[in-house]
């Protein structure tokens, strides 16, 4: 009766990782294609622009990297095709590590860089920033862990429980010794785990300091003109997409933060491995429960990281008028080219005749353009 309730969850999960890539990849190629085309003029407005580019990029790529763990869904014990492949795995660890960890990166950033604008509204930012961090991000990343592969340093594996290749052993003989713990490569896994906490926390700050500082500027917009209320909107639409990824992530983290405190708190066995103190650390998490030991590592990183991509061009399609409206126009005409730098609306589409101009469609229009610039 477990393995049939284990199955139809399995499926489950695979129906749920199916929509998620689908809606992601969709929405966010859209999402892409639509920062690309914007014209900004400010340099702030290029800034957020380039980065919010980015970011869409990045979550295709994520969205993209749950194909193998959706096929080991629907595989029998999730035995998958690609990830039982050994070669895979350690291509996909590379690929998965990278992409996650770049996101962690954008998410700070964009935090920050709109934090810094509210404490700071004359502040101007250089718009190719947003490129050079991201691709820096990305080259030093994606090095460390094809130099870790590649020299043998880590080796990785499929864990079925938990639906993705992790690591398997800081051995170059053999997949299951000692955990090393007192060397460096076993310090490794607590430096790997640990960056990813301090990002984690980094956005959070960020994240409640944006709120203190808005509740204290939000009276003060209303006598500051109209490009200081818009400025406000922008950071809600920041705020928002910051509280997603926190809320996605939470689970993942205090995983990540039990597991480096277990190490120093409960001393670790001599012949301990890395697929043994992942274990250890489920055991005293879950008491045991098969259930939740059979599904958490896996909503925890891969569903909610796919999840959390999949969110993003919502939140813009729901925040940022110009995406809707670009998406609106998908909708009826196909892909068009975006500009939101036009203060006036197009006259041919009008009825012609003696009729006054509508002066209040043009200002709403400006309205959106002084906010789309202020992203």
């Amino acid at each position: 009766m477990a393995e049939i309730s284990y199955t139809a969850l399995d499926y489950v999960v695979g129906v749920i990782l199916c929509l998620a890539f689908i809606i992601g990849t969709a929405m966010n190629c859209l999402a892409f294609m639509y920062f690309k085309q914007t014209k900004k003029r400010s340099r702030n407005g290029k800034f957020f622009k380039r980065l919010y580019s980015v970011i869409s990029l990045n979550d295709i790529l994520i969205c993209f990297g749950t194909l193998p763990a959706i096929e080991a869904s629907f595989s029998p014990d999730r035995n998958g095709v690609l990830f039982s492949n050994s070669i895979f795995c350690s291509v996909w660890f590379v690929y998965w590590f990278t992409i996650y960890y770049v996101s962690m990166i954008l998410i700070a950033v964009l935090s920050i860089s709109r934090l810094v604008l509210i404490m700071s509204p004359n502040c101007i930012l250089n718009p190719w920033l947003s490129y050079g961090i991201s691709l820096s991000a990305i080259l030093i990343i994606f090095t460390f862990w094809t130099t870790l592969s590649a020299v043998r340093l880590i080796y990785t594996t499929f864990y079925t429980e938990h639906l993705f290749c992790g690591f398997a052993s800081f051995s170059s003989d053999d997949l299951s010794a000692p955990y090393e713990s007192g060397s460096t490569a076993g310090g490794l896994l607590i430096i790997i785990n640990g960056v990813s906490i301090v990002c984690f926390l980094t956005v959070c700050t960020s994240f409640v300091l944006s709120l203190i500082f808005l509740h204290k500027f939000s009276r003060a917009a209303r006598d500051q003109g109209m490009s200081r209320k818009h400025q406000i909107a922008a950071a809600h639409t920041v705020i928002l997409v910051t509280s997603l990824y926190i809320l996605f992530n939470v689970p993942l983290m205090m995983i990540t933060l039990y597991m480096i405190s277990d190490r120093f708190v409960d001393p670790v066995p001599e012949d301990a491995t890395v697929g043994f103190m992942i274990e250890r650390v489920y055991t005293k998490l879950f008491n045991e429960v098969s259930f939740l030991n059979h599904y958490a590592f896996a909503f925890a990183f891969v569903m909610s990281t796919c999840l959390n991509s999949m969110m993003n061009p919502i939140v813009y399609s729901r925040r940022i008028r110009g995406f809707k409206t670009f998406l609106c126009k998908i909708c009826k005409h196909g892909p068009q080219t975006s500009n939101d730098n036009s203060s006036t609306v197009n006259t041919n589409n009008l009825p012609r005749g003696p009729s006054t101009p509508n002066y209040n469609t043009k200002r709403s229009d400006l309205l959106t353009t002084i906010k789309e610039n202020s992203m």
